[in-house]
């Protein structure tokens, strides 16, 4: 239970809920005596349940973290908050603070719009009540166990709006406090003091206590406590505005980041696009060359072995021997210049390490150019197997004019 800034110039005092922080609606309290509104807590207790089996089900409390049961057998959980102890000190302190109706009315009759005089006071409602309304409280089940007085003389009107109860013991559930140790500034049920405060030496019964604590004397515990407020607030205050600071910093910093990226992709995209102009087309060049070499190569080596199989089979010897040479010498003029040439050709393999391209822009500016691995085309040895044996022999055997 939290009471708000005292208001200059007023006497209201409103309570809080510490759940919802607004007004607490129909205050119900724990065994440990703080107070929420019913539809809070019951919210409290159903969210504490999820997942968990309801039998011996218990709920921390939400301030001091205290076990709770079920506060009757039998009640399904979603109705836990409806049977807990109704609390009506806040609304009867706040209601002896508002102004006295007129003619001492029942209040239950005042919200139909009936105005009926008041004959008795109902203690748990901390309301005026008249002769009707007292015999439903009779007949009401919920309502039977409320304690009802007569109403005094006019003047003491007042002193009924905010009755003595008996204050509840927050360990012992059923026990009311009934002793105060003043060694350990703690009030005591009977249980409480058998077990803990048996050796103290002062101890003494709270209404004792009382009588000796003057009603000024909690001035300077108000006003300890409004300073209090005060102080929170503006910490309430600082430490929102940090949030509102913190969430713009956040989205400069996301936007800076937005921007930065933005901004690499670009560079990425401007490496790559340089990356590729950057390809060798120089070696591109020279390999096309070669093809077309060969493929030149190729045209003279099947011209050559069309022409000899021709004048094998329709040509005369003179025919014969003077292609072989034409063949022979064509041959050659092809072979030298591939020699001259392609000697010391290389076949080249392009090698380049992808994986550490950020790495490469960010070091280098760019995308890293290829690797040129060269290796021994072979072409020369290759074009070479079968030329030691291509030339003219002398006929030793009719059929034979070439040997290849």
């Amino acid at each position: 239970m939290m009471a708000t800034e005292k208001k200059e110039g007023g006497g209201n005092v409103n309570f809080s809920c510490t759940i919802c922080l607004e007004p607490i609606v129909k205050p119900r309290w724990l065994p440990c005596a703080h107070t929420f509104c019913e539809e809070c807590l019951q919210t409290f207790i159903s969210r504490a349940a999820i997942g968990k089996k309801e039998d011996n089900f218990k709920f921390k409390c939400p301030v001091c973290r205290r076990l709770t049961g079920c506060p009757e057998q039998g009640i399904p959980m979603e109705e836990w908050a409806k049977h807990i102890s109704a609390n009506t000190f806040p609304s009867s302190l706040t209601t002896s603070m508002e102004k006295q109706p007129q003619d001492n009315l029942c209040a239950i009759c005042l919200r139909d719009d009936k105005q009926v005089k008041a004959e008795s006071w109902c203690h748990e409602c901390q309301k005026m009540i008249c002769e009707t309304c007292k015999g439903l409280h009779k007949i009401v089940v919920t309502l039977q166990k409320h304690k009802i007085t007569a109403l005094a003389l006019k003047n003491q009107t007042r002193n009924l709006r905010c009755q003595d109860r008996k204050e509840p013991c927050s360990i012992h559930a059923g026990k009311v406090v009934e002793v105060f140790c003043l060694d350990h500034r703690k009030m005591c049920c009977s249980i409480c003091f058998a077990n803990e405060h048996g050796c103290c030496e002062h101890v003494e019964a709270y209404e004792n206590v009382v009588k000796r604590i003057q009603k000024y004397n909690l001035e300077g515990d108000i006003e300890v406590l409004y300073k209090e407020a005060k102080v929170v607030k503006e910490m309430i205050k600082h430490k929102e505005q940090t949030i509102r600071e913190t969430d713009a910093r956040k989205e400069a910093i996301l936007t800076n980041v937005s921007t930065e990226i933005e901004k690499l992709k670009s560079k990425l995209d401007e490496c790559q696009q340089q990356f590729k102009k950057t390809e060798n087309e120089k070696n591109k060049d020279k390999l096309k060359q070669c093809v077309l070499n060969l493929k030149q190569y190729l045209v003279t080596v099947q011209n050559g072995q069309a022409l000899l199989s021709a004048v094998q089979q329709q040509g005369s010897e003179k025919q014969a021997f003077l292609a072989a040479l034409k063949t022979i010498a064509d041959v050659e003029e092809k072979f030298n210049y591939f020699q001259q040439n392609y000697l010391k050709d290389e076949q080249i393999q392009y090698e380049h390490d992808h994986t550490t391209i950020l790495w490469q822009v960010c070091n280098h500016l760019k995308i890293l150019d290829v690797t040129l691995v060269p290796s021994p085309s072979m072409i020369m040895w290759n074009l070479s197997l079968h030329l030691p044996s291509f030339e003219i022999h002398e006929q030793k055997q009719p059929s034979t004019l070439l040997q290849i």
